[in-house]
């Protein structure tokens, strides 16, 4: 690795030229970083078996998409929660109604309604407290309210086949492209094991780090002119998001995040580049 960072350096002066800060601008070495508010893992919320497995490395997928199936003990126990639930909060809500019109027809007393006010009350609580549990496995909120309408096609048509759904669906957080993958068919799993990582690969980080003697001229929203070794031709355009506030002890240098745009996805990870600060930013 040192015999890698010192060929870096090397090349780092013959790019710059020898110069490091002239009177017109400033010249920084760093690696690219994958942009980590654009990056998500996806974990197993609960312990279950591997059904199935729907994208792999590479796949681009979107926000919502169904990465892959388990079967979880769990989940059914939780989705059978929620539909019985919604069926005790359904009766209890046509009671209250009616309660409510009594009162106001004054055919019961006040404590009678605030009786069934009461019991309305507490199962709705219970049907929150359903919900909340399987948001808690990972579901999103369009994902419970399909389960919902499930249930109301149901209690219509009384078809036991739009209950019957077995498995928990692990959908991605975020759009962007597969690049870590870690499970196969069958494998039984615990809470917490991370199956897919999905980034969004349009946009990236370049770490520099920034002697402080140039600290002056450094700030946040400074744009800066990234290069590679691999593509001598091409620039791509960046901006400063971040300046760390801690200065390293050894090589009295602070940390700069750079933003980068790489439409093309010709930036990669770990890759070494060159970052160009110009005197208009000063």
């Amino acid at each position: 690795m040192r015999k890698y960072l010192f060929i870096f350096m090397i090349l780092s002066l013959v790019f710059c030229s020898g110069k490091n800060v002239s009177n017109d601008k400033i010249n920084l070495s760093g690696v690219i970083s994958l942009n980590k508010e654009k990056t998500a893992d996806v974990p197993s919320p609960v312990e279950g078996k591997v059904v199935s497995l729907s994208v792999d490395l590479g796949d681009k997928v979107k926000k919502g998409q169904t990465l892959l199936l388990l079967y979880s003990r769990e989940f059914s126990q939780a989705k059978a929660d929620l539909f019985r639930s919604i069926t005790i909060l359904n009766l209890s809500h046509k009671e209250f109604e009616r309660a409510r019109l009594l009162f106001e027809r004054k055919d019961i007393e006040e404590e009678e309604f605030l009786r069934t006010k009461d019991e309305y009350t507490k199962i709705k609580k219970r049907f929150d407290d359903s919900r909340s549990g399987l948001l808690s496995l990972g579901l999103m909120e369009f994902q419970i309210e399909m389960l919902i309408k499930k249930h109301e096609t149901f209690m219509k048509n009384l078809n036991f086949s739009d209950l019957n759904e077995q498995y928990l669906s692990i959908i991605s957080p975020i759009s962007g492209t597969i690049i870590f993958r870690d499970g196969i068919i069958g494998e039984r799993i615990e809470p917490g094991k991370i199956f897919y990582t999905v980034s969004d690969l349009s946009s990236l980080w370049a770490l520099f780090d920034v002697n402080i003697k140039d600290l002056k001229f450094i700030k946040i929203g400074n744009a800066i002119r990234i290069k590679s070794l691999l593509y001598p031709d091409k620039e791509f355009k960046g901006k400063i998001t971040y300046v760390s506030d801690k200065i390293d002890e050894k090589l009295r240098t602070l940390r700069v995040r750079v933003e980068v745009i790489n439409k093309h996805r010709l930036l990669k990870a770990n890759m070494l580049v060159f970052g160009t600060i110009e005197n208009n930013n000063f």
